[in-house]
């Protein structure tokens, strides 16, 4: 009975920690990116839609879900508005140590403003099952961003060869 209680124990302890490493693998942020309206030169103006287990959502993982939807979803056109392919086409794996750093020292934030600070829009915050879906209007500074990632040879300069 004893061995019986300690495999049934042991079986139960790996399930839990598999689940967990598996549930943190998972732990990405899951937002939509949409072009809102035509900005100043130089800049986009996004909707981004994050969805969380709470309503209140702080203005950096919009800000975080912008530029990463800029960089790497891109945006889909939108009615009479031209969307953009994503800035960096390798994806975010070919230079992981890059991004890991940008992301993680909030070096992301210099290049994204909220537009209306602490403001919620009319039909900006909508109940998806057991989650919130808020959205937000978001000014990417998009050339700063580009020259930024051409600088530190991440993306190829728009005046680089054929």
């Amino acid at each position: 009975m004893y061995k019986f209680f300690v495999s049934i124990v042991t079986i139960a302890l790996f399930f839990c920690v598999g689940m967990s490493a598996f549930a943190k693998a998972n732990d990405q942020k899951q937002y939509e990116i949409e072009i809102a309206e035509i900005g100043q030169p130089g800049e986009l103006v996004v909707k981004v839609w994050c969805y969380s287990k709470k309503a209140n959502i702080s203005e950096s993982v919009f800000k975080e879900c912008a530029i990463n939807g800029i960089m790497f979803k891109g945006l889909n056109d939108s009615g009479r508005m031209k969307g953009r392919k994503p800035l960096v086409v390798d994806g975010y794996d070919n230079h992981k140590d890059y991004f890991d750093d940008f992301f993680g020292s909030g070096e992301y934030q210099k290049y994204a403003r909220i537009a209306i600070n602490g403001y919620v829009e009319q039909n900006s915050l909508v109940k998806v099952g057991k989650l919130y879906k808020v959205g937000k209007i978001v000014v990417i500074s998009f050339n700063e961003l580009r020259s930024r990632l051409e600088s530190d040879n991440i993306i190829k300069g728009l005046n680089s060869g054929f």
